[in-house]
């Protein structure tokens, strides 16, 4: 993801770098997630629930949740994006 974002960086400034930058960081924390979930499978001890096994799920419901505003600011976002290029359009059309 850090090759992705510096291509972006290279690529892109000002809001449309962050935006893309945002996207990257949601891509990176959802990989994270995935790779907890691998050791959360390897650390289950049966009924016992170990510490670790116990912390791996608390981080993952963390992330969970950042990913979860993460995904809805983003989609604001691209909200607020499109209807400003739409508007944009409309205008040029009434001209």
């Amino acid at each position: 993801m850090f090759v992705q974002w510096q291509i972006y960086r290279n690529a892109s400034r000002g809001a449309h770098l962050a935006f893309l930058s945002l996207v990257s960081i949601g891509f990176g924390l959802a990989n994270i997630w995935l790779a907890l979930n691998v050791a959360r499978f390897y650390t289950y001890d049966g009924d016992a629930g170990s510490g670790l096994h116990m912390s791996i799920i608390r981080i993952q419901d963390a992330l969970l949740w950042i990913l979860a505003a993460l995904a809805a600011f983003i989609s604001v976002w691209v909200l607020f994006a499109t209807v400003r290029w739409f508007a944009k359009r409309m205008a040029a059309v009434a001209r």
